[in-house]
């Protein structure tokens, strides 16, 4: 059997439970941060079509030289990525292995 102020408490959350339900999705509550005025100088949408017109008026030589250095740079990424890998690889064995938990020098 429940008590009386059980049985209220179990009320007053239902209650409150449904209220919340009810309640329009307005981010729980919190105030909108006001608009920051932006600084003027150009927009996204037109940096990103300046910089494309840009890339597409390039000379070919220079195309080529900053292509060449987006395959050297891809590819030191990838060795570093192999090496990192390899060392948590290693790092996760030593960590599941019995012997270094007793002897961490080992």
């Amino acid at each position: 059997t429940q008590h009386a102020g059980e049985a209220n408490t179990q009320n007053l959350l239902s209650k409150t439970k449904c209220k919340a339900l009810m309640r329009p999705l307005d981010r729980a509550g919190k105030k909108r941060r006001p608009h920051r005025k932006t600084h003027g100088k150009i927009g996204f949408k037109n940096l990103a079509q300046m910089v494309g017109q840009r890339w597409r008026s390039l000379p070919k030589d220079k195309l080529e030289y900053y292509q060449k250095l987006a395959k050297q740079d891809m590819k030191r990424h990838k060795q570093a990525m192999e090496e990192y890998y390899k060392k948590k690889e290693v790092g996760e064995k030593m960590a599941e292995s019995p012997l270094t938990a007793q002897n961490p020098a080992f």
